[in-house]
């Protein structure tokens, strides 16, 4: 709990730092440099997020203050703002209230699907007030030596992890003993992908040292899906540089599946490679899908009535996962199942398109950039099969990209 407090209190004063116009500069570029280095790993989840709110999101006090300040005071609300404000609240409170009328729900769970819309409005904001301090950070000398920060403490993380099993022994929490594969995974990864979509889409080299930075901390988080992604956005790139780079690189990126191969031959399902090469073993894939979805199954068995299909169940619908029942720190009903698609669709229905819409209309509004948007939608897509990520928190980096990606001179 005390360092709990002790970040609360840091990012509290980074957001009234903000108010001041001289420090709005330092206040954003620290607030997302904290963000990209902190080891904010699961297993490290006591230390940084209580009563379902991260420490980190005392730092929209200030850019919240100035952005209405601007906005409201001086009459400068933009019609994106308004049309936001409007098609947010009018969702919310017509799904809340349909939700709360047609079954009883756990406070906890309403909170936490309330707590995704306001992260929308916080994207919004950070977006209105940071871009300017954040301009070209991709391109800077700071973000070339957080990669290589980053990458010394993830690396270093996950050995400890591998070695010494650090994820149990710090949360005790019993899913890490029962999952014997270490990983470590942390804020830096949705970072990290922003980057890479950024290159791409900017055509831009990547030097060895940005692509080690990039590639060991999604190994080391074993992640299979943003592995899948990862080598699309690999081919993409190769293929926007040109004919001649993509002989060239594919050389390249030839001897790097085959060294990859080698290591899934040789490897055994213990090792964190290992499971990525369960990925090629249909009858494990087959297994864990079926498991993925039994919730899914399990929930549908009750709709028994047909305006479910059309609405769904609601704000607040939690959803029982069979698999928590062994561990004893967590209620075995959750707010999502590792699918976006079927979370949307049990708690809205067919309606759920709805937050699709709005989704891809919101990062076509803020990105300057077709393409970096479109593949951004395509990660999006493709991470959503096997995981609800706005209900991660990781999304919160990914509605702040519009920010980090944002150049003012293009």
């Amino acid at each position: 709990m005390i360092i709990f407090i002790i970040l609360c209190i840091y990012f509290i004063f980074l957001g009234l730092l903000f108010i001041e116009p001289k420090y709005r500069s330092f206040a954003s570029i620290t607030f997302i440099t904290t963000l990209f280095i902190f080891p904010s790993s699961s297993f490290f989840v006591q230390y940084y997020f209580k009563y379902q709110f991260f420490a980190w999101y005392f730092f929209m006090i200030g850019p919240t203050l100035i952005y209405f300040h601007k906005k409201f005071i001086r009459g400068k609300l933009k019609w994106f703002s308004v049309k936001n404000i409007f098609y947010l609240s009018s969702f919310t409170l017509i799904f809340l209230i349909y939700g709360l009328l047609i079954e009883s729900k756990s406070i906890i769970h309403v909170l936490i699907d309330l707590k995704v819309v306001s992260l929308f409005f916080f994207g919004i904001i950070f977006y209105y007030t940071c871009k300017e301090y954040l301009s070209g950070f991709f391109e800077s000398k700071l973000w070339k030596r957080l990669l290589i920060i980053n990458l010394v403490i993830d690396s270093f993380l996950f050995f400890l992890n591998y070695q010494y099993g650090l994820s149990y022994l710090i949360s005790n929490d019993k899913f890490y003993l029962v999952n014997d594969v270490a990983r470590y995974s942390d804020l830096s990864l949705p970072f990290l992908i922003v980057f890479m979509i950024y290159k791409i889409s900017f055509k831009r080299n990547i030097s060895w040292v940005e692509f080690l930075s990039v590639v060991l901390p999604i190994f080391y988080s074993g992640n299979r899906t943003t592995l899948i992604i990862l080598f699309v956005i690999a081919i993409l790139y190769l293929w926007r540089l040109g004919l001649m780079k993509f002989l060239k690189y594919g050389m390249v990126f030839s001897i790097i599946i085959l060294f990859t191969s080698l290591l899934f031959v040789f490897s055994t399902d213990q090792n964190i490679i290992g499971r990525f090469k369960t990925l090629f073993d249909k009858e494990v894939v087959v297994k864990k899908l079926s498991s993925r979805f039994e919730p899914v199954f399990l929930e549908f068995n009750d709709w028994d009535k047909s305006y479910y299909w059309v609405f769904g169940k609601g704000f607040g619908k939690s959803i029982y996962i069979p698999w928590f029942s062994y561990r004893d720190n967590i209620n075995d009903y959750n707010a999502y199942v590792d699918n976006l698609y079927f979370t949307l669709f049990i708690k809205f229905g067919l309606s759920s398109i709805l937050i699709y819409f709005y989704l891809i209309n919101y990062y076509k509004f803020l990105f300057q950039r077709r393409s970096l948007c479109n593949l951004l939608l395509l990660y999006f897509s493709i991470i959503g099969l096997t995981t609800a990520f706005i209900y991660q928190s990781s999304f919160l980096v990914f509605l702040l990209s519009p920010a980090l990606v944002y150049r003012k001179y293009i």
